[in-house]
């Protein structure tokens, strides 16, 4: 069985309502990253597979935000596996 290596990032602050999932996933499909990215509850949580290029360019476009509106306060990053992988980004 393969186990995949995953990022798990939970973005709080003015995120919901704002696009931010929108933005997301276009940031990711532009830089060839695949995961997920949900709202819940009152922040929002993506999942990308760990062995994507250009990660750092992904997590500087999320800090930034899709507008004037949108205002990231934290996000925190963590790392894991699973048996699952993904195959592009997908809004959940």
């Amino acid at each position: 069985m393969i186990t995949i290596e995953y990022i798990h990032i939970t973005v709080h602050g003015r995120v919901q309502g704002v696009g931010f999932r929108q933005y997301t996933k276009k940031q990711a499909d532009r830089l060839g990253i695949t995961g997920t990215v949900e709202n819940v509850s009152d922040y929002v949580e993506i999942y990308i597979d760990r062995n994507c290029n250009r990660i750092d360019e992904f997590l500087t476009s999320v800090k930034k935000g899709p507008s004037p509106f949108s205002k990231v306060n934290d996000i925190k990053i963590e790392h894991g596996e699973t048996n699952d992988y993904f195959t592009s980004f997908d809004i959940i």
